[in-house]
Order: structure tokens, then sequence, then C-alpha cells
């Protein structure tokens, strides 16, 4: 950039002055040194160098004066009084004297150079008796085009850089507000002011440190419109900043990926920062209406490409301390709207916010309303049992469930605009003090069920109410508490203790409790030998026990988790069954899980889900009885005999002539039977009858395994025979 504006400097005397007189003004504050009337003598015996005449000196106290004089006398003579040169001893450093130069280029006009003439500090030299001289130097009219050129093209440009930073402002709001963790925090008692607020501190300070440095790289360069302006660019850079991202807050709501979001909106500034220069070219005026230059301000870096043309044009005399822009009616309207800005996009962001939710749930019900006849008619292609009919209407007619449920069901559309009834009719409850656990295949409907209970879904129909409060109207956030699927609500730079201290501060927990629960959390989860580690440098699976233990940290006293335990290994998950196990009847459990052993050793009530609509529910044994399509029976002999062994057999091909042998051994035989050749309890008594008549010391007898009935009806729901085969359960 200096290489664009280097200036070639031409020597002159007073022999290149055009019309030469004796006259020369000077323009010499009342402040002025004895240095200055020195100078004064080494200006005077150049003049009788270069011209063989003697000087005359007319003196001024500041321009002003000067200008008045000139004035004075072209009017009492009717023509100006014609002056050579004029100097004005109005700037010094301690190396040198900045002057200005007045020049009268032609006869019968009177008008100042703009011209930059300096005295170097050789001007020293003549004080203390060393030989002097002064430097004059004028500049090429082309190296001034430079400049000005700079001032119109390098604004756009540097406002092009700046809003590069866009990545680094726009990626994590649309993660937030298209993912699941923002929802996680709000339920741990997170609001969207502190929420935002922090995120825009972290954004300003970046800004901040980045327009800073584009700053500095000017000055490394000595660019002239940025040393003429220094802190008239400085501030535009930097207070541009806030107002740019909240607005850029604002427009992540527009884009759905933040992946294709940076590059996307990046595009669209920077053909919106052209429309200014279109309109500018089709009015053919530099300057346009203040309600158009308003209308310009109100977008950010809009803003800041128009008020850098205003202020990187004025270089040299005609640069402008920071007062004078505040003044100036079109570049007031800029710095204005930098801080009008700030809480006009803060409002346009909170009322986004708040749209946002009421225009997801108006939506969800506005669009059920046609749809409803075709829910109806899925829900008859696949009848329910008794067992989720006779809840359903418990929990219809009965108040007291810690989580209340009530036709509820959620539309969704495919890629084809075809509709998908996610959840169907949905009525179920959870007794206060019970693990109630969630079971259905992909795509059965229960995580939008889950999200839905959380607040984190809109229903499109039916109401849910936590405690006997509808979620909808209004919930404590610290009531029910969520381990979510995922971990990447957890900092990876912060241990699990400074996780455990974070969730006290936001819990607003006593400091001696806190010191309990989380000792004893760390115990029971065995997180004690990674306790004081980063969490970024923790195994996936001891980064889902901290997340476990999170969710028991508050004072909830419902608790949602969501497949906790599918990542870590037998030992870890003995230990959230033991967690769990703990607060049994403490606390209300909502488990959803795909480990069929976890959820019939943990829980009291099992919903089964099959394509939206609630199949089954009941107890693991119940269930396992009802709907287990076979039944296991295990006898032992009464010695190795083979008359022991004969017996055996023939009071199986005699009482249960279906029951096939599945192991034998020596001393003990195990049988399998359909469920459906015998009830359950004529089982026991038969067996009981063989055991009396000595054909065999002891039995057992159980029905299939949770998992063996999961797997049976998810297989009959996958298949058309689904409606006669359920009706045979």
């Amino acid at each position: 950039m200096k290489v664009l504006i280097h200036e070639d400097a031409i020597p002159i005397t007073f022999n290149s002055i055009k019309h030469p007189t004796n006259e020369l003004m000077l323009v010499i504050p009342n402040q002025s040194s004895f240095v200055v009337y020195k100078n004064i003598e080494i200006l005077a015996e150049m003049f009788r160098n270069d011209t063989g005449r003697n000087p005359h000196f007319s003196n001024f106290t500041d321009r002003k004066s000067l200008n008045k004089y000139m004035f004075d006398v072209a009017e009492r003579k009717g023509e100006p009084k014609f002056v050579s040169m004029g100097l004005g001893f109005e700037g010094y450093s301690f190396l040198q004297y900045k002057l200005q130069l007045y020049y009268n280029g032609t006869w019968g006009s009177t008008y100042a150079l703009n011209a930059e003439v300096q005295a170097t500090r050789m001007m020293w030299k003549s004080v203390y008796g060393v030989k002097n001289d002064f430097t004059f130097s004028s500049t090429k009219l082309l190296k001034r085009i430079a400049d000005m050129m700079f001032g119109q093209i390098g604004p756009m440009l540097i406002t092009a850089g700046l809003i590069s930073q866009i990545p680094l402002i726009i990626f994590q709001p649309i993660t937030d507000i298209t993912g699941d963790t923002r929802n996680y925090m709000e339920s741990c008692t997170l609001t969207l002011f502190p929420y935002w607020l922090a995120t825009f501190i972290v954004d300003w300070i970046l800004w901040l440190l980045i327009s800073s440095i584009v700053w500095g790289v000017f000055l490394i360069f000595q660019t002239t419109a940025i040393m003429d302006n220094l802190f008239n660019t400085w501030y535009s850079f930097v207070m541009s900043g806030p107002s740019f991202i909240l607005f850029t807050y604002c427009i992540s709501f527009a884009f759905g990926s933040a992946e294709s979001a940076p590059r996307q909106s990046f595009i669209i500034l920077c053909i919106i920062m052209i429309v200014p220069v279109i309109v500018t070219l089709i009015r053919q005026e530099l300057y346009s209406p203040f309600w158009l230059e308003y209308m310009f301000a109100v977008i950010p870096h809009i803003n800041l490409q128009r008020l850098l043309t205003i202020i990187l044009t004025n270089i040299n005399i005609l640069k402008h301390d920071f007062v004078f822009y505040w003044k100036d009616g079109h570049s007031r309207a800029y710095l204005l709207m930098q801080i009008a800005g700030i809480p006009l996009y803060s409002l346009i962001l909170f009322t986004i916010e708040y749209l946002r939710k009421l225009l997801a749930t108006t939506n969800a019900k506005r669009t059920f309303d046609d749809y409803q006849r075709f829910f109806e008619e899925t829900k008859m292609k696949h009848p329910v049992t008794s067992e989720a009919t006779v809840m359903a209407n418990r929990v219809i007619s009965d108040n007291d469930w810690a989580v209340r449920v009530m036709n509820v069901s959620r539309l969704f559309f495919d890629t084809t605009n075809k509709p998908i009834p996610a959840v169907n009719n949905v009525t179920l409850g959870v007794k206060n003090g019970s693990t109630f656990g969630f079971l259905g295949a992909n795509g059965a409907g229960k995580t939008t069920l889950i999200k839905m209970i959380t607040g984190m879904l809109p229903p499109s129909f039916g109401t849910i109410e936590v405690n006997g409060i509808d979620i909808s109207q209004s919930i404590d956030s610290t009531i029910l508490s969520i381990c979510p699927q995922f971990n990447s609500h957890l900092c990876g730079e912060m241990t699990p203790y400074e996780h455990f201290l974070m969730y006290q501060y936001i819990y607003q927990i006593d400091q001696f409790e806190a010191e309990l629960r989380t000792t004893r959390l760390i115990n029971l989860l065995g997180l004690g030998h990674y306790a004081d580690k980063p969490v970024r440098e923790l195994s996936g699976g001891e980064q889902r026990k901290l997340a476990i233990a999170l969710s028991f940290y508050g004072p909830a006293s419902i608790i949602l988790l969501d497949e906790p335990t599918a990542s870590l290994d037998p030992v870890a998950r003995r230990h959230v069954h033991d967690l769990i196990s703990s607060y049994r009847g403490e606390k209300t459990f909502m488990l959803c899980t795909h480990l069929l052993s976890e959820a019939e050793a943990l829980c009291d009530m099992i919903s089964i889900m099959i394509k939206g609509c609630v199949y089954t529910c009941g107890s693991p044994q119940y269930l396992s009885q009802k709907f287990g399509t076979e039944y296991k029976i295990d006898v032992g002999l009464v010695d190795e005999s083979n008359e022991s062994s004969l017996k055996c057999d023939d009071f199986f091909i005699n009482k249960l002539p279906s029951a096939v042998l599945s192991i034998l051994r020596p001393k003990a035989r195990i049988y399998s039977i359909p469920a459906s050749a015998v009830d359950l309890a004529d089982l026991f008594l038969i067996m009981e009858e063989g055991r009396e008549n000595g054909f065999f010391s002891y039995y057992t007898c159980s029905s299939s395994s949770l998992e063996r009935v999961f797997m049976e009806i998810v297989h009959l729901s996958e298949n058309d025979d689904f409606v006669v085969a359920q009706g045979g359960l």
C-alpha cells in the first residue's frame, strides 16, 4: 500500500514561484519560540540567494487574520494584492516543524495551495552554530490522486476483510439453535439473556483483537489515509463490531446448516455492500439525502464502508478531528447508528427468539388439524393391547402422576411432503418415585415423545403435565433433569470438579451440600482418578459418567435418562445401575434405553411403542409372562441312573408332549415349551405333580426374557399379520 501512494519530492526554490514578488506572508502564533524567528532569518537568506532581492515580511498570528487582510486588500483595491507565498509555523515536534505553505497561483485569485512543506531539523544546527538549510517539496498531482483512490476503494476492501470474521461469529449460534445442546442448558435453568450475553462478549473480544490488528497493519505500511485519521479509523473499525455481531446473530436463524452458513452469509453481505455504490452511481452524487444515509447506516457493514469512505478521503489539509464527524450530518448518521444498532438488533434478536418458539407451537398445532383424520385411520391399523387402554383410562381419570401425557400427537413431513405420524394419540402416566422405561425400535416415536415431555418439541395435539402443571403454560426447570444422548454440553477445558462447581452456581446449592453431592457422585461412578483432568483428555466412557453425574447433581425430582449407558463397559454400567437404585423411591426416573436387560433390571413399568403408538405397557415380569412365546423348564433328576432318565422322558412325553429338550446333562435337563400350549399356572401344577411322584427332584419354570418379548413384538409390527397376531397373544 505504501508503494502505491509513494510521493516523488521535487525540490523547488523561490525562483520556481510564478510572478515572484518581495512580499512574504508569515503566520506566527504568539507562543512561538525564538527558534521560529531564527528560521525566519534563514528563510530571508534563502530568498536573497535565490532571487537576489530582499524579502518583505508581513506577520499574522493566525490564518484567519491573514485571510481577512487579503480580503480587505482585494475589496479596497478591487483586486487581490499579489503575494508570492506565505508560511505558517503552526505545528512543532521534537525534530521538525510542520509548516503550511500559502501560495497564489494565478493573477486575480487568492487561494492556499494544498502542499506540505517541511523544515527539517537542520534549523537546530543554525541555533547551535552549524550550517543550516530548509528543504521544501511539492507533490505531484497523480500521487494525491492515488491517495484519493484509496479513500474510495479502500473502505470496501477493508469492510470485506473485516466481515470475513463472520465464520467465527455465526457458526456457534447456528450450531446451538439447530442442535439440542442449548435446549439441554435451558433445562438446567439457563435463560436466553445470559446465553447471548456470554456469546456476544466472546465474539466482541475477537472482533476487537482482529480489527485492531488490521488497523495496525495499515500503520506499519504508513498508509496516508489511515495515518491522517488514526483515531477516527480505529474507532470506526472497533465500534462497527457490536451492531455487526448482533446483526449476524439475527440472520443466523435464516440458515439451517452451520457448515454452509458462513460461506453463504459472506457472499450475501458482499452483494448487499454493492447496493450503495450502485445507488451513488445512479444518482451521480457523492452524498445521499439524510433519510437515505440513515437507511444505509442501519446495515452494520454498509455503515462501516460508508463511514470509512467519508473519513479516508479527508487527508492532508482536508483531515479533521473526531468531533468534526459528529457535527457533519452525513457522517453523524453512521456514527449514531453504530451505537443505536446495539439496542436495535438486541431487540430484534429477542423478538426472533420469542416468535420462533411461538410459531413452532402454532405451526405444530395448525398443521395437525388438517391431518387429524389421517392420524385416526393410521391408529386403527395398529390396535393397542388392553393394558395400554387400561393405562390410558387411568391417566385421564386420575391426577396423581409425576408425568402425565394425554392424547399427545406429533406430525412431521418427509422430503416429499408426506405426513408422518411420529407420535399418534399417546396417553400414559409416570408415578411418583417409579422408574418408567421407554422401549421401541428405531422410528417408533419414543425419542420424539421424550423431547415433547422435556419441552424441546411442542406437541401437535394433546397436553403434557409435570407435577400437575401443563408444560406449555409454565414449568419449573429445576423439577426435571436430563441426561442427554450426547456429551457435547460438557466443557472440554474444564475438569469434572469444575463442572460440579459450575452446576453448584447454576442450581445455587449450599457449599456444604454441594461438597457432599460431589463426593458421593464421584465415588459411586468411579470418577476419582479423573476428577482433576480436563474433559477433553477423558475417554468417551468417562465423559458419559460425568454427564450422568451432572443429571443427578441438581434438585430435580424427575430425572430423564436418554441412553445413559450405551457407551459404557459392564463395570461402569453396573455403577450407573447402582446409582439409580440408590435413589429408588426418592426420585422419579424415565429411562430410554436399547438395553433390554437394563430395562428389565431397573424399571417398574415399561411402555413399548410401535409406529408412534403405545402398543402395550406393564411391569417387565408381566410383559414377559403375557407376551413371551415360550416357557423354559429346568429340571434336576434324582440321580444319574438310566431309570431316572427314562422316568423323566416318559413324564414329558405323556404330560407335556409339545416340550422340546434343549439341553441334556447327566443329572439335569432344560426343556422349551410354546407358551400357547399351556397356561403358566397349569404348567406349575403339572410340574409339581411330577416332582411329588419322584420323576425329578426339583424344577423351575420361567417365561421368555423381556428381550425375547420385545423382539417378538417388533417382529410382528413389521409384518402385515400384526393385527391378527396381536389378537392371539
